[in-house]
């Protein structure tokens, strides 16, 4: 008569152990859950947070561009009658421009990542801001050919020495410069682009893209392969 009673309290018990053993398994899950996402989101800031180098350096370059614009303006405004140095008040005006105008890009672009976005869209954006710098370093390097002889022009004017009106021989030869070295880099952008160089060219593409940009897109395949064994 005390078997059934008995045995009915067995199964309870182990009813009941069952269901502490699921809640204690939920928690444990719940709990591995929670420290996942919390590492996850610690790499995710870690690999936005490696850009700030890039953002400081752009700010610092908007700011050159705007002081580099008004100097510019002030100096060509002020020499109306003499061309070469007005040219020159010019290109440096537009290099200004170009400075501020794609510093404050670049840096609306850095905006625009968040760590709370899923990977595959930062790393979307950052293959733009990637994009990006690549294709502007081009446009910075076609100015730097040219951009040094207007400012020495300048800076001998400033100090008394208008090379252009009585060392034109000089001048010549800076121009004359500045148009080979125009014509080396013209010939090494068509060489990779045919792909020849295909180390060197990738080289000088990681290279500007920059080293903030190559940290974090290494920091974010770490977070992809981390979400990846979580599955």
């Amino acid at each position: 008569m005390n078997a059934t009673p008995g045995f009915d309290d067995l199964k309870s018990a182990w009813r009941a152990l069952d269901a502490r053993l699921a809640r204690l398994e939920g928690l444990g899950l719940g709990l591995a859950r929670e420290r996942r996402e919390g590492e996850r989101r610690r790499r995710t800031r870690a690999s936005i947070g490696a850009l700030w180098p890039l953002a400081l350096g752009q700010a610092m370059q908007f700011a050159l561009g705007a002081g580099l614009i008004v100097f510019a303006a002030s100096y060509w405004s002020s020499n109306l009658d003499r061309l070469h140095l007005l040219a020159s008040g010019l290109f440096l005006h537009a290099t200004g421009i170009w400075m501020a105008a794609s510093a404050g890009y670049e840096l609306s672009l850095l905006c625009g990542l968040r760590w709370t976005m899923p990977v595959l869209d930062l790393q979307k954006r950052l293959a733009r801001l990637r994009h990006w710098r690549t294709r502007n370093s081009v446009m910075f390097a076609w100015i730097g050919c040219f951009a040094w002889v207007p400012m020495m022009l300048m800076a001998f004017a400033a100090a008394g020495a208008d090379l252009w009106v009585h060392k034109p021989l000089v001048v010549a030869s800076w121009i004359g410069f500045a148009c080979a070295s125009a014509g080396v880099f013209w010939l090494l952008a068509r060489a990779f682009r045919a792909g020849r160089f295909p180390k060197l060219a990738r080289a000088m593409r990681d290279n500007a893209a920059g080293q903030s940009v190559r940290r974090a897109e290494l920091a974010l395949a770490d977070v992809e392969r981390f979400e990846a064994e979580g599955r």
